[in-house]
């Protein structure tokens, strides 16, 4: 499914120009996450009539309530608004708004896992949130251990979740050899994911249903958990 969609993405014109999000102000912002500081700017577009064609089919873009949304032209670049591209190839968008992500394709369910459930203890190497590069890729908000070693963190869940969700990376920095990342709910391991070298992303899904105290231990410098979303 993801293959199709990204073929169709790759064949979609768009007149030589690239495509964004349509914004009437520009936010520009500093920082990660929940943290990130927001900036409102006036800024000036120029509109001229644009056509979005898909796949040689004229498409007219509209937002979520089926008004006409005209693309425009800022600095050089050609702005498109993002649920129309998404309409236009039969993609799911989702706007995430604590962490301003818009989401394309596989939707990310449930709440931020690092932001909802606070760790409560932790033993070894420190692990820390941060921006986890995999494949020449930045993936902001992973977490991964600071150095080379082993390392956990426990998370009270009191039995009131069902699945926790994410991304498990390969790390670029990462020296020879396999890394892994292990959940254990009260005790019993849940899932080891294990990475290689030069290994995609693999996505993962864990069942929390009744765990009180989850426990995530990275095993060396290699891997890092990224995306992960709680239910």
């Amino acid at each position: 499914m993801m293959g199709k969609m990204f073929d169709k993405f790759r064949r979609l014109q768009l007149r030589g120009f690239m495509a964004g999000v349509i914004v009437t102000v520009i936010l520009l912002s500093t920082g990660t996450g929940a943290l990130a500081n927001t900036v409102t700017r006036n800024i000036s577009v120029i509109f001229r009539d644009i056509r979005l064609v898909v796949d040689g089919n004229p498409f007219t873009p509209r937002d979520a309530q089926g008004n006409v949304v005209e693309p425009f032209i800022f600095e050089g670049t050609t702005f498109l608004p993002v649920r129309a591209v998404s309409d236009a190839l039969g993609v799911p968008v989702g706007w995430d708004g604590a962490t301003s992500t818009v989401q394309l394709g596989r939707q990310l369910v449930g709440s931020p896992f690092f932001s909802t459930i606070q760790h409560f203890r932790y033993g070894g190497s420190s692990l820390t949130i941060g921006n986890a590069v995999s494949l020449g890729n930045t993936h902001a908000n992973s977490l991964m251990i600071r150095w080379s070693s082993s390392g956990w963190r426990e998370y009270n869940l009191n039995a009131q979740w069902s699945t926790l969700t994410g991304d498990v990376l390969r790390l670029d920095r990462a020296r020879a050899g396999a890394g892994t990342i292990t959940f254990i709910g009260d005790g019993r391991e849940l899932l080891v994911v294990t990475t290689n070298e030069n290994q995609q992303p693999q996505n993962i899904s864990v069942d929390v249903r009744g765990v009180l105290v989850l426990r995530i231990e990275i095993s060396g410098d290699a891997s890092a958990l990224h995306n992960a979303m709680i239910e």
